[in-house]
């Protein structure tokens, strides 16, 4: 096999290079399409107070059960279970963050549990 010139090794090198960039442009389509779908919302920002007299007028609060109206919000009385089912929009696909502050024991007599169950 006999050497090749500079003009067939630049030919050759640009071969490779679009043969690589057609395998890649196959391989990674449904991600490359990503590029030119708009983003979702950055943020949407939902605060929910749970004082009793504002906890009623709350439409993203489907449910609530188990808790009673206290001093700082809603509280369980213990040795009891309660449900609170909160709802917002959110396009698919989309992230979401939940903060969620208990103010309670240690967690060694009565550990507190959180459940998530995304719907729809």
């Amino acid at each position: 096999m006999k050497p090749l010139k500079d003009g067939e090794k630049d030919a050759l090198r640009y071969f490779l290079f679009f043969i690589f960039v057609t395998v890649s442009v196959t391989v990674y389509q449904d991600k490359l399409r990503l590029l030119f779908v708009p983003d979702p919302p950055v943020e949407s920002f939902y605060q929910c107070s749970f004082r009793a007299e504002q906890l009623s007028h709350d439409v993203r609060i489907s449910e609530c059960s188990g808790f009673v109206a206290g001093e700082q919000g809603l509280e369980l009385p213990p040795g009891s279970s309660g449900r609170l089912a909160f709802q917002f929009g959110k396009q698919a696909n989309q992230g979401c963050l939940l903060r969620v502050w208990f103010y309670g024991d240690t967690g060694d007599k009565r550990p507190n549990e959180i459940k998530m169950y995304p719907e729809g």
